[in-house]
């Protein structure tokens, strides 16, 4: 017979008591908890089976929104079912209160893997400053568990403006393939070819699933030579690859290199000492060109966002 949680007038501790106090008062919370549906909800979350619980626990941040903290936390405390407890901290993390992250800490390093990586999951969500968030996306790419460590880096991949550049650097030596997979894609999918080029790295995987997937991302960036290196011992399959990032890079260079007229560094060299911009007939004069001539570098420089236009003048960005 599946175990119904034991739930008390009190709880076991006064630091949890006056916790789950704060939250309610907080919330607006009268009583115990609402009646209704709402109540036999919060039973079920208490008293229900495993699968009750569960449900409940995840049904109960739509019915009472954010009231529903108090209760959950209180669960969260007695609770010992993996299950229950991964959609607790599933709610807790959608329901984004900062006041439920001191109760979900203590799983971080709970036994079961998906304890651990829902409770990450909810604390990402819900912790403000860069610090913290990179102290949890560290602590979860460490776990010892291949599954905590794809799910702390894909809850990283989903924050916004999180750098996920170096995790994905890192992340392509993990004994997981699953996760090696994640990291080459996001480095397949840079716009700087000096950062994509890193995931041809990819095609000497010992993973199939990792090549073949990232061997299409790069497809359409490189066009066929990429499939062909499918084929190819390891050996020559290394030095082929090799050989291509230096054809990316020579592409590159070709790519940056002026097209006509007056390169980059001369009008840079101009701009850096004219703290105050300088108008494009004054640049002209300085470079002793064409103003014409001038103009057409600087209408290409400005569209690669290498020097920016305000008002008149021109400035390095």
């Amino acid at each position: 017979m599946e175990r119904a949680l034991t739930r008390t007038a009190t709880v076991t501790t006064e630091e949890l008591a006056d916790s789950l106090a704060s939250i309610a008062r907080g919330r607006g919370t009268a009583g115990p908890y609402a009646g209704g549906f709402a109540s036999a909800l919060i039973d079920e979350l208490f008293e229900g089976t495993v699968a009750q619980r569960t449900h409940a626990a995840a049904r109960i941040e739509a019915i009472l929104g954010l009231e529903a903290v108090a209760p959950l936390c209180e669960a969260l405390h007695a609770e010992t079912e993996p299950e229950v407890l991964s959609a607790i901290c599933a709610s807790l993390g959608r329901l984004g209160e900062e006041e439920a992250i001191d109760h979900l800490r203590p799983h971080l390093s709970s036994e079961e893997p998906t304890v651990r990586a829902a409770a990450l999951e909810a604390c990402l969500r819900l912790v403000r400053s860069e610090a913290e968030r990179t102290s949890l996306v560290e602590l979860g790419l460490a776990d010892a568990s291949a599954s905590v460590r794809r799910r702390a880096y894909l809850a990283a991949a989903a924050l916004p403006g999180v750098e996920l550049l170096p995790w994905a650097m890192r992340c392509r030596a993990d004994g997981d393939p699953h996760l090696r997979r994640l990291a080459y894609v996001t480095l397949a999918s840079e716009p700087d070819p000096a950062v994509s080029s890193m995931a041809l790295d990819a095609l000497l995987d010992p993973d199939e699933g990792v090549r073949s997937a990232v061997a299409s991302l790069l497809e359409r960036r490189l066009g066929k030579e990429v499939e062909a290196l499918a084929s190819l011992s390891p050996i020559e399959r290394r030095r082929e690859i090799r050989a291509l990032e230096a054809r990316m890079a020579a592409r590159e260079e070709t790519k940056a290199a002026p097209k006509e007229g007056i390169a980059f560094e001369e009008i840079e060299a101009v701009l850096m000492t004219a703290l105050r911009g300088t108008m494009l007939a004054d640049l002209a004069a300085e470079l002793g060109r064409d103003e014409a001539e001038v103009a057409r570098a600087v209408q290409r420089y400005l569209s690669e966002g290498r020097i920016v236009l305000r008002g008149t003048k021109l400035y390095l960005p």
